[in-house]
């Protein structure tokens, strides 16, 4: 039985990153070791290819068999450079359009209200 590995990754502090998991009341399905703030990344942060890289390498995982929610593009670009498979999270109530339907392998809307 395959097992999926949920990473968080933010380039906000660890301490903000560790409050959202909470908040949103999914704290307990990300190891501690699985929970990368910026501080765990410099001098690189997102999205420096070297960012993704060292997370990639800590975690033990291919960008092949990786699947990156985002909401920034600018990281949607990185990550496909990369070989990571991508899924935008926009605003947006209708269908994302130009780049944003060319990078990401699907894109889901939320209702930020």
């Amino acid at each position: 039985e395959a097992k999926m590995k949920l990473v968080a990754f933010t380039n906000a502090p660890r301490a903000y990153a560790i409050r959202s998991l909470e908040y949103l009341g999914i704290r307990e399905y990300f190891a501690d070791d699985h929970v990368f703030a910026v501080e765990d990344v410099l001098p690189a942060c997102k999205p420096e290819r070297a960012a993704f890289e060292q997370v990639l390498r800590v975690v033990g995982v291919v960008p092949e068999r990786t699947v990156m929610f985002e909401d920034s593009m600018k990281n949607i670009r990185a990550c496909r450079e990369l070989g990571i498979h991508t899924v935008l999270i926009h605003e947006d109530k209708g269908d994302p359009t130009g780049e944003a339907k060319l990078l990401g392998d699907a894109a889901l809307p939320i209702d930020p209200s």
